[in-house]
């Protein structure tokens, strides 16, 4: 299947079909990568949903883009300036529009679901 064929045909991903990478870290950041992997992207790269695990994390975020994110396994700790800790555990929903921060704190591993929309990855198609 050509790119543009997984993008526009209904089809079935299985565990062997889903391609694990690092995941983004800090700089900062003083524990392993992750890793992530994108089930789906749209033809225009704005919109894309994958998988993410980790183990332990604590680090700072701001978001560049708007994320719906599924817990799946562990728990997550959000802090927030100005607000008391967030926390969201298996089956929560966590959102983070662009433009929002926090703090990352969990002392296990966790497992989401993410689905990301991202006006700056824009393309032609």
């Amino acid at each position: 299947m050509t790119s543009l064929d997984t993008r526009t045909k209904i089809r079935i991903l299985t565990a062997r079909d889903l391609v694990w990478m690092p995941a983004e870290t800090n700089t900062d950041e003083k524990e392993p990568a992750g890793q992530e992997c994108t089930a789906f992207e749209s033809l225009d790269g704005r919109f894309s949903i994958g998988l993410w695990h980790r183990d332990a994390q604590r680090r700072q975020f701001t978001r560049p883009y708007d994320e719906v994110a599924l817990i799946l396994e562990g728990d997550v700790t959000l802090h927030v300036d100005g607000g008391p800790p967030l926390h969201a555990g298996a089956g929560d929903v966590v959102v983070t529009p662009a433009g929002s921060s926090a703090r990352w704190e969990s002392g296990a591993p966790v497992r989401k679901l993410w689905a990301i929309y991202d006006t700056r990855n824009a393309s032609s198609g």
